[in-house]
């Protein structure tokens, strides 16, 4: 089974967040190959759902996703 990540964003700017999804990628250290797709969950389907990713937050770990050289999916 894979593993998920979570990161509290409540209570935080969009700048600051973009800086923290960065910083939590990089420190998990993980062993993804060049080319290797990487899920990225931007909510938990829960009807009425309020806390999911805006896509202005969603964008930055996809850049960072895909500058890796791994292939983003949403």
């Amino acid at each position: 089974m894979s593993q998920v990540y979570l990161y509290n964003f409540e209570g935080r700017k969009s700048f600051i967040a973009e800086e923290a999804m960065e910083k939590l990628y990089e420190n998990l250290n993980l062993q993804i190959d060049e080319g290797e797709i990487v899920g990225i969950k931007v909510h938990a389907g829960e009807y009425g759902n309020r806390t999911f990713l805006r896509p202005q937050n969603v964008k930055p770990i996809v850049d960072i996703v895909k500058n890796r050289g791994e292939t983003p999916v949403v």
